[in-house]
């Protein structure tokens, strides 16, 4: 677990970033960064589908697919617990606080 333990959303954030994951051979994995909560969007101009896991493996097609074009919340506390599998080259950005 990161070192935001209490993961309170409704607390002002002190900061955060961006990542910007290109997937490569199928899959993608966040950067480690500890974190309140995520933000997660794949653009409508990717190729193909997109899946998401939060589980300590690497995502396939049988994981969480988001959907194009929107806004996902997602709180972890650590941005590398994010793991994404798509079509080569196809981007997600992450927006997350801490």
């Amino acid at each position: 677990m990161g070192k935001y333990q209490n993961t309170q959303l409704d607390r002002v954030s002190a900061g955060g970033g961006t990542q910007k994951l290109t997937i490569a051979s199928n899959v993608a994995v966040g950067t480690a960064q500890d974190c309140r909560s995520c933000l997660i969007h794949a653009p409508t101009s990717n190729s193909g589908a997109m899946y998401l896991t939060i589980a300590n493996e690497t995502a396939d097609t049988s994981d969480f697919l988001l959907p194009q074009g929107q806004i996902v919340p997602i709180p972890v506390d650590d941005v590398s617990d994010l793991h994404f599998y798509g079509t080569n080259s196809d981007v997600v950005y992450i927006l997350w606080r801490n």
